[in-house]
This record gives structure tokens, C-alpha cells and sequence, in this order.
């Protein structure tokens, strides 16, 4: 320990002796560090770091696939079947999910209400922090109401009482008793914000009759010991029953899921998360070589010090200790600079955070981000300072003050061959992602985004719990909003574009006169959405009518059945035919019988299944003026999107548009935007790839061009004698630059085949991640290649016309 007490003070004495060597070392590894660091923070909830569950690796999400809803899912009918026969798990629960409800005491605000089984809290290993879970019994359907208050409501809205459980508040306008407060670090599986937690009361006796039912999210709890293999083979007698009750055609396409809820909550970001994480890595590792490269040049002016130290008794071992701590100390102090640097970095990061990427606003550098920064440093210290300290000094050292070592050259073409093999797979990643931004950006929406402002607003539950009073507080909206001046168009529908459609259906359940329908061996042959808008949505959004006509006020008349096609669909049902006036049948809610549309119109495709989807079948339908129309025998028909066109300023617009809601109902919140910034909502994520990915390829190019400049220097002070002796014998200046920026660009060429290899291997895992650019394309690989060696050889050129201007006199009196 002693002689590690003397390392540390003769490590710290020979850092200030050379200050350049410390600071430009420090601020190299502290790009490296703080790069990583800070990635790490970012990917960690991601990751690494356990969910906010007790053994949450034996937490899963349990269900059946069906293209016509998202995730996996089962039937209430179905759930309560699973629940009573399954062998797996030890707890086994169900949710209705989270929409949004009303608190309406003296000042009513919008929340989210989960509704779960009584099962819920116990299966996910969640106590309350006050009061207790509900029972079984208050967990049906004409039970008293009473529910769980999240954390962070429990402050905001009642001040952190502690008494607050017990009393009773007014939840969708029903008394409803607070039973306890959930823990802080309560979260959704799914990640959906909740605010309470409510009984879901599902009514077995009449579920059990009803096969389709009601559709419930499923999550067990596996018995220990027991993997998500093994829980999916135990359940695959109950998967084959459900797909023997569904009808035929349906059976092809379902498949049995169990997934751990990590998966579940991240599947989508994970990819992503590594992708960046080892982006940072990499930056690590150029300035882990760049380092090693610094303390090689700084052990060839130590030979004569190393020499002596061996001379008078130093055992190889204990001069190996000696230079490894002082790397090992160089690396700390880059350490420190690092998580400063970190710091700063996810400070920036959580502020600008797109909403997309789960738990990257609560990103920090707390202490387990600490001991990673600290442990990277050790790691850092280690491996850029190993190689160097491996030296073996010799007797020669004692009589000359210099001598080149042929290995110590090789290493420091190893490392410049490594950093530019890097640098060119993180410039390659980079241009590719910076393409796939630039395609996502311009692709076109068949719609027009500009000088409209969109609104959203759900209407409560019990004020507006029928057909009649919703239908009435829809059509006065529209009136107001019609009258704003300035207002060119309003629009109104259950969903807004680009986003995906509300609602789909298979498209075995389009029938067109005179075609066939599909087979069962044909399966549902996928799925259509639809909208339900009112006449003016196609004009407000510029969505071309290719054949036909808008609807007008005729077809909102109770009755009505018209419907308009977009291309896409058209040409699945027609080819090659006029589909204007044909009959389709469709389907008009669960337990009412298909309804006759006749084909008014086909648009244009619109991107309505996200950026960068492709455009897949759809069909419009009008909102009529009696209760009979068929959106509100769906769920969620209290849900309206609203679209104002208008040229005057949009927070103008927008506050118009809040008034006149609050006319109607001053209770009512309203979620108000420009189309153009939801459209750019969808692009930042991948946004946020490109431009840190950018970020790194620029950090790893610079410390590859400050590398090369480094090692071609050294190699010039180490051959000035040489260099004089041929200019002595009348080589050029020229011919000198030439020379060694031609051996440098030997390495610097090997060190781009290797990344450019690299990239065509890293191109299978990012593939995935990239729209309308392929990850092995010729152009951008090229184009990283290409930039990477320019500024490479202007590294190298740099100190090689420093060569060229050695006086040959002084070149041979040298040494």
C-alpha cells in the first residue's frame, strides 16, 4: 500500500512537471468519459437499471396478437378462463386500461383514470404508502365507488393530507370514497400517465356470455424460477381454445405473446438506446488511443529517467505500478472534467427531451451514474496506459538521451489504425441518420399542414354519458368555431392526421358488391381505418379528391350513407373500375348489423399511419345529425379532434378556440397546437439520434485528426536527422511532405477499409432504425470514408510541411 501512496505523489509531480501533455490528456479523455457518462444516464432506466417492481424480471405482459389492435390483449371472457386454469404464475391480473376522467368538486380538473382488477397492485408487488388497495368485493360492478390517488396528485391536489384517505370526492361526478395513496415510483406497465386508480368491476355473469366482450391488457407474475419459454408453452392450451372460438378467417394471424414488461414498457427504444450508448463508447475509445498515443511520445523523453530507475534496483513490476497509476491518476482527472461535463450534458438533454423516449426528461447524474463515471475512469486508465507501461527498459537508454523503438512505432500505427476505424463507422452512422431525418421530413403527407390550428377535447363521462348530449355539444362547437372571424374552414373528427386512425376494422369486413368475399384460408386480409369527419375536413386539409365529391350537409341527415375511399383502398376493391356508386357494406358497431354505404368520392392518399408508414387502406365516413350515427356506438366517442383554418395568428386561433368550448363548458379542458408542430412532434425522436450520433462522429473525427497530428509530429522530431541527411543529399521540401503523408496515409487508408467493413456490419442491427435509406448504401459509406480522409491527411499534412522546413546543418548536428 506504501508503494502505492509514492506512486500516487511521483504521478501527481511528473503531471505538473509536463502541464501541456496533462491538459491537452485531461481534455481528451474528459470527450471520452463525458460522452459515455452522460449516454449512460440517458439509456440507464432503459437498460440496465430495474424497474420500480419488487423481482420485476418475473413481471410479464400476457396475451394474444391480432392485427386489429395494438399489443397484446385478451377478451374479458377469455381472461377470466386464463385466470382460473393457468398453471405459470403466482398472481395473475387485468386492466381496462387508462383513459381520461373528471374530478368535479369545486375545481373540476382532467385526469387519468386506470381501471385494474383488485389484482393489480398485489401482482406488481405495490403497497400503498397510505390507506390499502381495494377488495374483491368493491372491485364490482354496482359496488360503492372508491379509488387510489397517484403520488403526485395526492400533493398537487390535497396538499400531502395524510387524512385524505377516507374522504370523498366527486370522480365523474359519482361520490367516490379515496381508499389510499399509491408510492411515488408508482408507474403504469404500459407507462401511460395515471393519476387514480379505479376498480375495473368487471361484471363476470355477463362477460362470461359474451365471447368477444370487453378487451383487457393481461400481466402475470411467473413462479420463480419459471422463464417466459416455459410460461408460454404452459399456456398454449388455452391459446389453442382461443383461437378455436375466433372465427376462421381470424385464426391464421393470431400468436400467442408473453413478454417481460421491460420489453413491453422499451421494445421500441432499445435498439435505439444501444445504438447511441455504443456511439459513446466508441468516442471513448478514440480518446482512450489518442491518450495511449500521448504516453508513448511522452515515454520516449523518460527512456534515460526509466533506465536509471531500473539500473538502481526498480523491478520491471514496480516500474510497470508506477506508470500505471499515473495513468491510471490521468485518467480520474479526465474523469472529473467528464462528469462535468456529463452534467451539463444531461441537464441540456432533459430540458429538450422529446416526449417520444420513456424516462429521458428524469435523467441525472446521481450516484450510481458516479460509481459508472468512476469505474470508466479506472477502466480508461487502464487501457490506454497498460500497453505503454509494458516497456521494458534497457541498458542503451543510459548512454543516449533518445531511441526509436520499432514497437513503439507499430503500436502507435495500431492505435491510429483503430481511431480511424471507428470514426469512420460513427461518421457512416451518422450521414446515414441525418438521411433518414431529411427523407422522414420531406415525405409527402397529402395533406397541407400550414395555417391550421388543431384542438382536442374529451368530454366527461357522467355530464355527457349519452348519444343526445354529446352529439349537441359537437355540433354548437362547430357553429361557434364557424362564426370566429377570419376562419376559413372547420373541421371536426375522432382523430387527427398524421397520426394513426382511431379506428380500424379487418378488411374481411368490407364487403363490396359483386366481389367475392374473402376466403377463410385467405385469413382478414389486414386492416382498414376509417374516420368519421365532417364535409369541410377534405378542404381544410387540402386532401385531393381524385374522382367524386366531398360530402355536403345532404349527407349528414339521419340515414345518410355515403362514404369516400382513399386510393389506396379503392384500387384494393376496384382495380382497374370506376368505384364511384358502388355499394360496401360495413360494419356498424358490435351487435348491429352491417349498413349499405353507397361510394361517393376517392382521395388521396394521406399519411395517416405516421411518418414515414406506408399508406395503407382507409375509408371516410360522415358525422350525422342524429344520434343514430354509428360513432357513438364506439368507445371513446366522446372524444373529438377539431381543425381550424385560418390566416391570422394561431395563438389567436387557439385562444378562440378555448373560448368557445368554454362557452359550452368552462370545465373543459382543451389541448391546443399548430398541425405543423404535431407533425414535428413525430420526428423527434429520430431527431435526437441523428443529432447525437452527429455530435459523436464529430467529436470521434476531430480526436482521430488530433491523433494523427500527434503521432506524425512525433515521427517527424524522432526523424529530423534522417530528414536533414536526405535534404543534405537534395531531396525536396515537397518530396519530404510527400513522404510522410504518404506513410501516414497508409495507415490512414487501412484504418478506412476496417470502418468501412465495420459499417457494413453494424448495418444489419441499425437497419431498422432508418427510413428510406439503405443502411449498406454505397453513396453515404463512401461519402463518411472520403470525409474522414480529408481530414485525416490535413492532419498529417500539417506537421509533415513542418519536416519540410528542417535546416539540413542543424538536422545532422542533432542528437
Amino acid at each position: 500500500m506504501e508503494n502505492i501512496f509514492q506512486d500516487l505523489r511521483y504521478a501527481f509531480r511528473q503531471l505538473r512537471k509536463s502541464p501541456a501533455f496533462t491538459v491537452v490528456a485531461v481534455l481528451t479523455l474528459a470527450l471520452g468519459i463525458g460522452a459515455t457518462t452522460a449516454m449512460f444516464s440517458l439509456v440507464d432506466r432503459i437498460l440496465f437499471r430495474s424497474l420500480p417492481y419488487p423481482h420485476d424480471k418475473e413481471l410479464v405482459s400476457v396475451g394474444v396478437v391480432a392485427p386489429i389492435i395494438d399489443g397484446e390483449f385478451l377478451f374479458a371472457s377469455n381472461y377470466l378462463g386464463w385466470r382460473e386454469n393457468q398453471a405459470p404464475f403466482v398472481f395473475f391480473t387485468s386492466s381496462t386500461g387508462v383513459s381520461d376522467c373528471d374530478l368535479t368538486d369545486e375545481h373540476p380538473v382532467r385526469v387519468a383514470c386506470a381501471a385494474v382488477a383488485s389484482t393489480f397492485l398485489p401482482t406488481f408487488g405495490i403497497q400503498p404508502v397510505l390507506g390499502r388497495n381495494f377488495t374483491r368485493e368493491e372491485d364490482r360492478p354496482n359496488a360503492p365507488k372508491v379509488a387510489l390517488l397517484a403520488y403526485g396528485l395526492w400533493q398537487d391536489r390535497f396538499g400531502g393530507d395524510r387524512n385524505v384517505v377516507g374522504r370523498t370526492i366527486s370522480l365523474e361526478g359519482q361520490p367516490t370514497e379515496i381508499l389510499g395513496v399509491l408510492p411515488r415510483d408508482f408507474e403504469f406497465p404500459t407507462l401511460a400517465h395515471t393519476s387514480v386508480l379505479v376498480p375495473e368491476a368487471l361484471d363476470e355473469s355477463i362477460v362470461q356470455r359474451n365471447v368477444m366482450g370487453p378487451v383487457v391488457r393481461v400481466f402475470g407474475r411467473m413462479k420463480p424460477g419459471t422463464s417466459v419459454e416455459q410460461a408460454e408453452a404452459q399456456l398454449q392450451p388455452l391459446f389453442r381454445s382461443f383461437v378455436e372460438s375466433a372465427p376462421p378467417p381470424f385464426r391464421k394471424v393470431l400468436r400467442l405473446a408473453v413478454r417481460p414488461i421491460r420489453d413491453l414498457q422499451f421494445h421500441d427504444s432499445r435498439r435505439g438506446a444501444w445504438l447511441l450508448l455504443l456511439s459513446a463508447v466508441a468516442v471513448l475509445l478514440i480518446a482512450c488511443a489518442n491518450a495511449a498515443n500521448l504516453v508513448l511520445a511522452r515515454s520516449a523523453g523518460r527512456q534515460h529517467e526509466l533506465a536509471v530507475r531500473a539500473a538502481i534496483g526498480a523491478g520491471r513490476g514496480r516500474l510497470f505500478q508506477q506508470r500505471l497509476v499515473e495513468s491510471v491518476v490521468l485518467a480520474l482527472l479526465g474523469g472529473v472534467a467528464g462528469t462535468a461535463l456529463a452534467h451539463a450534458l444531461v441537464h441540456a438533454f432533459a430540458i429538450l427531451a422529446p416526449t417520444g423516449i420513456p424516462h429521458l426528461s428524469e435523467a441525472t447524474v446521481d450516484g450510481r451514474v458516479l460509481l459508472f463515471s468512476i469505474l470508466l475512469s479506472f477502466a480508461s486508465g487502464i487501457l490506454f496506459g497498460t500497453v505503454p507501461a509494458l516497456e521494458k527498459p534497457t541498458a542503451q537508454m543510459l548512454v543516449v538521451k533518445t531511441t526509436s523503438s520499432a514497437r513503439r512505432g507499430r503500436l502507435r500505427q495500431l492505435f491510429l489504425v483503430t481511431q480511424v476505424w471507428m470514426a469512420v463507422v460513427l461518421l457512416a452512422s451518422a450521414l446515414l441518420f441525418v438521411r433518414s431525418l431529411i427523407k422522414l421530413q420531406t415525405v409527402s403527407l397529402g395533406i397541407n399542414t400550414e395555417n391550421i390550428v388543431t384542438g382536442q377535447v374529451t368530454l366527461g363521462q357522467a355530464k355527457y354519458s349519452g348519444a343526445k348530449e354529446r352529439l349537441a355539444f359537437f355540433e354548437h362547437l362547430e357553429q361557434k368555431l364557424k362564426e370566429v372571424p377570419g376562419v376559413r374552414g372547420v373541421a371536426l373528427s375522432d382523430s387527427l392526421p398524421p397520426g394513426a386512425t382511431a379506428r380500424s376494422v379487418p378488411f374481411i369486413a368490407v364487403q363490396a358488391e359483386g366481389r367475392p368475399p374473402l376466403g377463410p384460408e385467405q385469413g382478414i386480409g389486414g386492416v382498414v381505418g376509417w374516420r368519421s369527419v365532417t364535409p369541410d375536413y377534405f378542404s381544410v386539409l387540402n386532401i385531393r379528391l381524385l374522382r367524386g365529391r366531398a360530402f355536403d350537409d345532404a349527407d349528414r341527415n339521419p340515414g345518410g350513407y355515403s362514404v369516400i375511399l382513399n386510393e389506396a383502398l379503392a384500387q384494393r376493391l376496384f382495380p382497374g373500375e370506376d368505384p364511384l356508386g358502388r355499394i360496401l357494406r360495413l360494419p356498424q358497431g358490435e351487435g348491429i348489423a352491417d349498413a349499405a354505404f353507397t361510394v361517393i368520392g376517392v382521395a388521396g392518399n394521406a399519411q395517416n399511419q405516421g411518418l414515414g408508414g406506408r399508406v395503407g387502406p382507409e375509408y371516410y365516413l360522415v358525422r350525422r345529425h342524429g344520434v343514430d350515427d354509428p360513432i357513438f356506438r364506439y368507445p371513446e366517442s366522446q372524444h373529438i379532434s377539431i381543425l381550424v383554418r385560418s390566416a391570422i395568428a394561431p395563438q389567436t386561433v387557439a385562444q378562440e378556440l378555448r373560448d368557445a368550448v368554454a362557452t359550452l363548458d368552462s370545465t373543459l379542458p382543451v389541448e391546443a397546437n399548430t398541425l405543423g408542430q404535431s407533425v414535428a412532434l413525430l420526428v423527434q425522436r429520430p431527431r435526437l439520434s441523428a443529432a447525437l450520433l452527429s455530435v459523436f462522429a464529430i467529436m470521434g473525427l476531430l480526436l482521430t485528426a488530433v491523433g494523427i497530428y500527434g503521432v506524425v509530429s512525433l515521427s517527424v522530431n524522432q526523424r529530423t536527422q534522417e530528414i536533414g541527411v536526405r535534404m543534405a543529399l537534395g531531396a525536396t521540401p515537397k518530396s519530404v511532405v510527400r513522404m510522410m503523408v504518404w506513410q501516414a496515409s497508409l495507415w490512414i487508408g487501412m484504418g478506412a477499409v476496417a470502418g468501412i467493413l465495420g459499417s457494413l456490419v453494424a448495418a444489419r442491427w441499425i437497419g431498422s432504425l432508418l427510413f428510406g435509406v439503405r443502411a449498406t448504401d454505397p453513396a453515404t459509406l463512401a461519402e463518411a470514408a472520403m470525409l474522414l480522409l480529408a481530414v485525416a491527411l490535413l492532419g498529417a499534412w500539417v506537421p509533415a510541411r513542418r519536416a519540410a522546413k528542417v535546416d539540413p546543418m542543424v538536422a545532422l548536428r542533432y542528437e
